[in-house]
């Protein structure tokens, strides 16, 4: 693969900048990612689709019951 220079020459072996500190003595962070796109991808394909309530409660499902449930997971720490 042939990166610019300045990337190039990036030390890439090592995770953590020298003489890098966690703040109050933490040794690792955890970034959690959630795509909920819900009825938008097939009302796009499908405008009709909007009339489909097999299909439009499954899109619902994700917004209206899976961030809630993951939300209340995520606050008990």
């Amino acid at each position: 693969m042939n990166l610019p220079e300045e990337v190039a020459e990036l030390d890439w072996r090592s995770p953590l900048p020298a003489g890098f500190r966690w703040p109050a003595g933490k040794r690792a962070a955890a970034c959690f990612s959630f795509d909920v796109d819900a009825e938008s991808p097939i009302l796009f394909e499908h405008p009709e689709a909007a009339g489909w309530l097999d299909t439009m409660s499954h899109q619902a499902y994700g917004p209206r019951t899976g961030v809630p449930r993951l939300l209340r997971l995520l606050d008990r720490r």
